[in-house]
């Protein structure tokens, strides 16, 4: 299965965000990028916070005992945090 996703050069970093709704543990992967990986097992319900550049893609994995079956593709720009957002829990945290 072909995500659609080509390695691109990167860019300014991006903080993204995933949360695994389902009850199933998953993997999380960032795959499409030369030179870098980055994965983590995520587990029901829990989320995964990342930094990464906007051209890159989180391959989500469902983590089953023989091997792992590639779920979805998301483009990590369709992931990022807002601005907004990060502004307003820096003020809740100070």
């Amino acid at each position: 299965m072909s995500s659609g996703f080509r390695p691109v050069a990167s860019s300014e970093p991006i903080l993204c965000f995933y949360i695994n709704r389902t009850n199933h543990t998953q993997i999380g992967r960032i795959a499409n990028l030369p030179n870098s990986l980055l994965e983590r097992v995520i587990r029901p319900g829990e989320s995964f916070l990342f930094e990464t550049c906007v051209e890159a893609a989180l391959e989500v994995h469902l983590l089953t005992p023989d091997r792992s079956i590639l779920l979805k593709t998301l483009p990590c720009s369709d992931l990022r945090v807002s601005n907004e957002l990060i502004d307003s829990l820096l003020r809740w945290l100070s």
